[in-house]
Order: structure tokens, then C-alpha cells, then sequence
């Protein structure tokens, strides 16, 4: 073999490493986004199929909604007439549950201070520990959680912005109550109402026990007033 075969053999093996070079790179991002793709391919079908679905869905709930405002789903109005029967129930029962609230806060926060006078304490958390308090106080988030959760599966919630607002405001009871300030303050510089108290109207002349209302305030997220 010549030298001149030798240069022609190295040559072509360095043109050939070039070119594996550049396939190589060239699909190397082929193949680093081949998984992604290959999983957007497999999912695409069901992931359609699934939107489909959800849509009729959405669609047949109109369909029959304005089937029964029509009086052609239940031309009898048995099923409206339930239908106001449940909602009127529910209505008793986010009444009663209200009510019930606000009545349990009132009794927390007087029992706070009565028992912290009782036991000439100076430190609140000692009222805060005390068995009666932790009852109320626990007594109050398992009412507020109930009256939220009754409020959520109300049928006309929709309909009354009041409610919307009361189960909004709700909802921070129950954190607000667990991290009570009465636990880690003294009595002089305690909150005489705290801020679920405060929420619902206690101490202020805008109490309305018997009404499911709610606003926004700054101290706990929402004034129950």
C-alpha cells in the first residue's frame, strides 16, 4: 500500500467521522424531545375525547335546564316542587346554623374574660387553656365548617349574593379561631372582642343575629355582620 493510499484511507475515515458528527447533533434534540412527544401522542385522543365530554355534558345540564323552565322535563312540576322543597330546608338549616355561630362566639368570648377575671390571671393564654374555652372555641370552627359546607351545597346560592359573601367570609373562622390571640397575650393587652367576634358585629351596633351576611374586613378576611 502507497502512501498515497494511506492519505486517501485517512481521508475518507475523517470525512466519514465529520458527517456521524453532524447526524449526531443534528438529532440529538430529535431525540431528547422524542419521549414529550411520543407521551403528547398517546394522551392527545383521550385528553380530545375528555373535552368532549365535559362539553356535552355542560350542554345537556342548559338542554335541561330550559326543558324544566319550558314545563317539557316534569310536566307535573314534581320535581320543581322538590326542588323548592330542598332548597327551603336548606335555607332553615343555614338559619339555624347561623344563628347558632354567632350565638357560640358570643359565649367563647365572654367565656374568655369571665374565666381570666375568675382566676385573676395576667397572662390571657391561662383563660385561653381552660377547658371551657377550648370547648367553645372548637365548638365555633365545627359550626363555622358546617355552615360553610351547608352553604356551598345551597342550590340558590347563586341567587343570593348575601350568602356568597357569608360562606366567603366563613371560611376564616376556623384558621383565625385556631390561632386565637388570646393564646399568647396578657390580659392588659388583649383584644377586649377578638377578630371573630369582631367579624360577626359583637361589640358594635351593627349586630344582626337572625341575618346571613358577609363583608370584607382587614383583621380575619370577613365581617359577618
Amino acid at each position: 500500500m502507497s502512501v498515497l493510499d494511506v492519505l486517501l484511507i485517512g481521508l475518507a475515515a475523517l470525512v466519514t467521522a465529520y458527517l456521524l458528527l453532524m447526524l449526531i447533533i443534528t438529532a440529538l434534540p430529535l431525540v431528547r424531545h422524542a419521549p414529550s412527544r411520543i407521551g403528547e401522542s398517546v394522551t392527545a385522543p383521550f385528553s380530545e375525547t375528555f373535552r368532549h365530554m365535559d362539553r356535552e355534558r355542560r350542554f345537556e345540564q342548559l338542554d335541561a335546564e330550559v326543558r324544566r323552565a319550558l314545563g317539557q322535563a316534569d310536566s307535573w312540576g314534581s320535581q320543581e316542587r322538590a326542588e323548592i322543597v330542598e332548597a327551603a330546608l336548606a335555607a332553615q338549616q343555614i338559619t339555624a346554623l347561623n344563628r347558632i355561630l354567632r350565638k357560640t362566639v358570643g359565649q367563647c368570648l365572654n367565656t374568655h374574660w369571665a374565666v381570666a377575671s375568675g382566676l385573676a390571671a395576667t397572662d390571657m393564654g391561662e383563660a385561653a387553656r381552660h377547658p371551657w374555652s377550648n370547648g367553645l372555641r372548637q365548638r365555633v370552627i365545627d359550626v363555622s365548617e358546617l355552615l360553610s359546607q351547608r352553604l356551598e351545597a345551597y342550590p340558590l346560592i347563586l341567587d343570593a349574593p348575601e350568602l356568597i359573601r357569608l360562606q366567603l367570609g366563613i371560611r376564616w373562622i376556623g384558621p383565625t379561631c385556631a390561632t386565637c390571640p388570646y393564646w399568647t397575650t396578657s390580659v392588659a393587652d388583649a383584644p377586649r372582642i377578638c377578630p371573630t367576634a369582631k367579624a360577626i358585629g359583637h361589640g358594635g351596633s351593627t349586630q344582626r343575629p337572625n341575618v346571613a351576611d358577609a363583608e370584607v374586613v382587614n383583621d380575619c378576611e370577613g365581617d359577618l355582620v
